[in-house]
């Protein structure tokens, strides 16, 4: 990912490239954080990006959640679908 930004370093202000990882590396490369501090600020972006999505997810009614699901499970809610 490090080789990829510095390839891509003059597009750094491309909304594509505001994402997790890109910004913080960015940062790095731009000497305003440490290569450790970036690794743990896209560790720490990384999970509430994780949770904003499984917030976004379980509001959509539409979408039905399995835990730990059969074969024989999937199968029978599939063809109950469709």
């Amino acid at each position: 990912l490090l080789n990829e930004i510095k390839e891509n370093r003059n597009n750094s202000k491309l909304n594509a490239l505001n994402t997790v990882g890109y910004k913080e590396l960015f940062n790095y490369l731009n000497k305003q954080t440490s290569l450790n501090d970036a690794i743990e600020e896209i560790k720490r972006n990384t999970r509430k990006f994780a949770k904003r999505q499984m917030t976004w997810f379980k509001k959509d009614k539409e979408i039905n959640w399995f835990k730990e699901p059969t074969l024989e499970e999937v199968h029978g809610f599939i063809k109950e679908k469709c």
